[in-house]
Formats: structure tokens, sequence, C-alpha cells
């Protein structure tokens, strides 16, 4: 059984002298993906005193692997990392070879893979490329537990659990608005395949975003697969989350992966800063991890999901503001990104 910390914040024993430079090879061009570059740019502390980001899928797609490979050593000797962090490697088949030609380079470069995303299932399996990565580095981050970390702890005895933080630094105010409005925020994914390749948790996704859009007025669905619901209104670019969370007061949730515990996208820390009350499914630990943020609730059907909206609404606005800056506040504890990764990268330097 793995024990979680849930004391990101507190348990942090950095040391006093030694500092670290690190580098991220990220897995988008420069500029798409600001809130996680501002966030790690931002990430300087006692611990990190520099930080570099080298956009290594981008270059692969423009240069080729073999060419981004080369530029990849280049940039990290005349870098000299003492942390060399992978984000995301799905879409890129590396040679077998990489990882050691890497520690060819640096011998003593600690070199991480961390994970975003979830895979699983018939849906989403882990690919050959990822499973020979995980077991070729110091160690693995991994935003889930259960059936996911002990998928991941066959190939790296250093798999450490790395929730999602708040990846969108806060650029205006909290404004903590009190209105009927509710949000959903996520992908309609759907397969040719048929059901048993879907995500897990995709069905009750979809059966709980129609029940909610013909049960509430003041709906807005962004995302992709939900044009033919009246309360649509499209895509959302990233960077644009911040203004929306902040004028509309209730968001619902259901991950596609709702059994593996502690698991949630970026998107939760993202509209938990913004202070908005979050109505999610129950998920493994949630409830835990989750005790000291009283604008948190926790459904266990569609019906149930509605039923807490419907008693939100009758609560008084001075209530629902106390619910709101209770949910920002802990947010900013709970999804800390410096406390968080020093927290992970002790476990592997």
């Amino acid at each position: 059984n793995k024990k979680v910390d849930f004391n990101y914040d507190i348990k942090m024993n950095i040391p006093n002298k030694i500092t670290y430079k690190t580098c991220l090879a990220i897995n988008s061009s420069p500029g798409s993906q600001r809130g996680i570059e501002e966030t790690f740019n931002s990430n300087l502390n006692p611990m990190v005193n520099e930080n570099k980001i080298i956009y290594f899928e981008h270059d692969c797609i423009k240069l080729g692997i073999t060419n981004a490979i080369n530029k990849l050593i280049i940039d990290i000797q005349d870098y000299k990392p003492d942390i060399l962090i992978f984000f995301h490697i799905a879409n890129i088949k590396v040679p077998d070879d990489f990882v050691s030609k890497l520690y060819n380079v640096l011998p003593k470069v600690k070199i991480i893979y961390d994970e975003g995303d979830m895979f699983g299932g018939l849906g989403k399996p882990m690919l050959s490329h990822m499973k020979k990565f995980m077991k070729s580095v110091d160690g693995v981050f991994i935003r889930g537990l259960g059936d996911w970390y002990k998928e991941c702890f066959k190939y790296n005895k250093k798999t450490i659990y790395v929730p999602h933080i708040n990846s969108l630094p806060l650029v205006n105010q909290n404004l903590y608005k009190i209105n009927r409005k509710a949000c959903f925020v996520g992908n309609k994914i759907t397969t040719r395949k048929g059901p048993i390749f879907r995500l897990p948790g995709a069905s009750n996704r979809e059966k709980l975003v129609k029940y909610l859009d013909s049960h509430i007025p003041d709906f807005e669905i962004y995302g992709k697969g939900w044009g033919n619901l009246k309360s649509y209104k499209g895509l959302i670019q990233f960077d644009d989350q911040d203004l929306l969370y902040n004028d509309i007061t209730y968001h619902f949730s259901y991950e596609h992966y709702p059994k593996i515990p502690l698991y949630w996208s970026d998107r939760m820390p993202i509209s938990l800063y913004r202070g908005q009350i979050y109505i999610t499914h129950e998920h493994g630990l949630y409830s835990q991890y989750f005790k000291d943020t009283k604008g948190v609730f926790f459904f266990k059907n569609k019906q149930e999901a509605l039923e807490i909206y419907k008693f939100l609404l009758t609560r008084n606005e001075d209530d629902l503001r106390e619910l709101r800056i209770s949910n920002a506040t802990h947010a900013k504890k709970i999804f800390d990104s410096i406390s968080i990764y020093n927290n992970a990268l002790k476990q592997v330097i």
C-alpha cells in the first residue's frame, strides 16, 4: 500500500547549501503552454536556483527525432543541469539507447520522467517506448495511485505520486462572484472501436453533462464533442480559464479515470485557485485530501450532483463567498508547485 503524504507544504526539509539546476524537456512549442512554462520558470527557491526549458517534442516534429536528440545533447552539454525532467513522451518514439546517450554526456545528471497524463485499459494503453523510458531513468512522477501506480512501479521502483498543480498563474484578483452560473470544462471522448475501448469514465461523464444540460438553465459547457447540447459554448483556450472561473461560481467535474485514487486533471487546481465551488464525483481519497476545503462537494451519481447544486442555491451569498474563499485559500497550500516538486525531487536526488 502506498502511503500518501498530505502535507506537502509542511515537510520540506530543504538543504541549506545545496542547490540544483533543472532542465524541463516539454512536449509543446514555445508559448503554447504558457501556464506550465511560467510556473516552472517561477519555481526558483532555496533548492532549485536555475531553470531552463527545452521544447523537445517540438524539435522532434520540426527537425526529426535524430536531429532533435543531437540538439538536446548540445543544449544539456552547454547548460549542465543537475536534474533533467521529460514531460510526456507518449508522442515521441525515442530510440532504446536514448537515455544511455544522455548519461554518457552527463554521467551525474538525474533524469526524471514526468507523466502528467493517465494511461490504462484498451482505450489508452501504456506504450512500449514509455515502459522502456521508465526503466532507464532515475525516477518517475505520476498523477494517480492505485493500479496506475502499481503499473508504473513495475518499471521503476522510484515511482512518486506528484499531483497536478495550479499550472495557470493567477493574473487577475479573485472576485469571488456569487451567481447561479455553473460550468463543465472537458472533452467528450468517443471511439469507433466500441464501448470497451472508451476511457473508463467517458460514459458517465457524458451522462452527467447531458443531464445537467437539461436541468440547469445557467449551465455552460466547454470542450470538444458537445456541439449538440444547448449549453455548449465552444472550446476554451488554456489561459482563458482564469477569467471564466472568476466569473462562474460553480464547477462540475467527472474525471476519465474514476477508479484511480487521487487523480485529477489540472483543471481542478486551476478552478480551486480561483475559488470556484467544485462539485465532483467521489474519487478514491478525495474526501481525505480535501477535508479542509469547504467548497468541494462529492456526488455518487448525476442526480446527486444536481441536488448538491440546488442545495447550494439556497445558501446566502455570505456563506457561498466563504466557500469560495476557503477553496482558494486551501488550494494555495495543497497545490503549491514549489513544495510539491521539491518534495518529489528530494526522493530522487
